[in-house]
C-alpha cells in the first residue's frame, strides 16, 4: 500500500483541554472515540410554523435566502415561501399564491452577487401538477415591487417538477428535471433552459448535479449518475463533465477500489470550486464516504477524504461544503464541512474531525459563505422548529 493510501487508514490523536477531559481528533478515517466541542452557532429560527420544511439555502457575500415551504390548516394547503436573511432580520420575501394547491420550491441560486436568481420546485393548480419556476430582479427589490420575484408561467410543461437550478447568466440555468419529487429531493434529468426553451439531456440518465462557481477556472458542469434504488451489484457511478455548456461531454467512472472495497450503493454530487468537486458516496452499513475529485474533463483522479461508520457521533451525511481555495479565510475559517443527521465533519488543514453537536440537531443544506465560514439548517430535535446555523 502506497503512502496515500496509507493516510486513508483510521488514526486519532488525544487532546487533553483544561479540565483534563480528553477529546479524540479524526485524522483520516473512522469512528474517533469522541469528538471536538462544538463549532456551530445559531443565528436565529426561521419564521416557520410546526408543519414546515427547509429544502434550501444559498449565499454569496450577500443575504442568506432560504426556500422553505409550510402546511397550511384548513385545506391541506402547502404554501412555498422564500426567506431571506440579513442585518440580523429574517424577512419572507415571497409566498405561493392562495390558488395554488400544492406549491413547494426545491432549491434557489444568484447571479452575480445576487442582482438576478432563480428559485424552482413543483406546484399543483386546478389539480394539474406541474414545474413551478420564479426570477428574481434586484432592481424591482430596490423599487419595492413584489420585492423582486416574479413568477415564470411554464405553460404546457406538466407531471414533473424542478428540483435543482444552477443559473448559468441572467437569462441561462442548467435545471433538474424530476418526475418522482418528493420534499428535499434534488435529482432528476439535467436539462438547460434558454427564454422558455428546455433541452433535456435525456442521453445522461438521472443525475445530481453541480455547476462549482470560480473565476479561476472555465464554468464546468458536473453531473453524477444517480439511482432511486440504489446501484445494481458491481454498478459504480459516472460523472459526466461539461466545459462547454453541453456541447460535449466526458464521462468518467469512479475507481472500483475508491472506498476501500466497500460497494457504493448512492452517490452525490457535491460542493467544491473546479476543478476541485466532491462527491457524498453511501456505501451501506451505515457507512458514507466524501471523494475529493480534481483535474481535466475525462482525465479525473479521485481520492477518498472520509469515511466513517454509525456510532454515536456519526450517522448519516446528507450535504457538504468547501470555501473558495483561492479565497483566503478571513480570520479563522475550516476548508470543507459535512453535515447530516446530528453529524458534523469538519475539514482542515490539521486533518477531518468529527464534531460534537450543542444539542440534538438534524443539520442539512451546508453552503460556503466565501471566506467566512459556512451556513447550514438545522431542525431542533425538541421542538421541531428549524435553525440557521454560523460554522467558521
Amino acid at each position: 500500500m502506497d503512502g496515500e493510501r496509507r493516510m486513508w487508514r483510521v488514526a486519532t490523536r488525544a487532546v487533553i483541554t483544561a479540565g483534563g477531559v480528553a477529546f479524540f481528533i479524526l485524522l483520516s478515517c473512522g469512528e474517533p472515540l469522541a469528538p471536538l466541542e462544538p463549532g456551530w452557532v445559531t443565528v436565529g429560527v426561521l419564521p416557520l410554523e410546526s408543519r414546515s420544511g427547509v429544502n434550501s439555502i444559498y449565499a454569496r457575500g450577500g443575504p442568506v435566502w432560504a426556500v422553505a415551504y409550510e402546511y397550511v390548516y384548513p385545506g391541506p394547503v402547502t404554501r412555498a415561501k422564500i426567506i431571506s436573511y440579513a442585518d440580523r432580520q429574517f424577512l419572507v420575501e415571497y409566498e405561493s399564491p392562495p390558488e395554488y394547491e400544492y406549491a413547494e420550491l426545491a432549491d434557489i441560486a444568484f447571479v452575480r452577487y445576487g442582482e438576478k436568481g432563480w428559485a424552482v420546485g413543483g406546484k399543483s393548480e386546478n389539480n394539474e401538477w406541474g414545474p413551478y419556476m420564479l426570477k428574481y430582479d434586484y432592481v424591482l427589490a430596490y423599487d419595492g415591487r413584489a420585492l423582486g420575484w416574479k413568477e415564470v408561467r411554464l405553460d404546457g410543461f406538466r407531471e414533473r417538477a424542478l428540483s435543482a437550478v444552477m443559473p448559468i447568466n441572467d437569462e441561462e440555468i442548467w435545471v433538474l428535471i424530476d418526475d418522482n419529487y418528493y420534499s428535499g429531493d434534488h435529482d432528476g434529468l439535467l436539462a438547460k433552459y434558454t427564454g422558455g426553451e428546455f433541452k433535456v439531456y435525456n442521453e445522461l440518465g438521472p443525475v445530481t448535479a453541480v455547476y462549482p462557481y470560480t473565476r479561476y477556472s472555465p464554468m464546468t458542469l458536473y453531473a453524477v449518475s444517480y439511482a432511486q434504488g440504489g446501484y445494481a451489484p458491481g454498478e459504480l457511478p459516472k460523472v459526466y463533465i461539461s466545459a462547454d455548456g453541453g456541447a460535449s461531454w466526458a464521462e468518467e467512472t469512479l475507481p472500483e477500489d475508491i472506498v476501500q472495497g466497500r460497494e457504493i450503493s448512492r452517490a452525490y454530487a457535491g460542493g467544491g470550486f473546479g476543478p476541485d468537486v466532491y462527491i457524498l458516496a453511501e456505501c451501506g452499513n451505515d457507512a458514507w464516504a466524501v471523494i475529493r475529485r480534481t483535474g481535466a474533463p475525462g482525465a479525473g483522479e479521485y481520492e477518498l477524504a472520509f469515511l466513517a461508520y454509525g456510532g454515536p457521533y456519526f450517522t448519516t451525511l446528507n450535504s457538504i461544503a468547501f470555501r473558495n481555495p483561492h479565497s483566503p479565510p478571513r480570520g479563522v475559517s475550516a476548508d470543507g464541512v459535512a453535515v447530516g443527521r446530528e453529524t458534523s465533519v469538519v475539514f482542515d488543514e490539521g486533518g477531518v474531525y468529527l464534531e460534537k453537536l450543542p444539542y440534538a440537531l438534524d443539520l442539512s443544506n451546508a453552503i460556503s459563505f466565501g471566506g467566512n465560514g459556512f451556513f447550514a439548517v438545522g431542525k431542533n430535535q425538541a421542538f421541531g422548529g428549524y435553525e440557521l446555523l454560523y460554522h467558521p
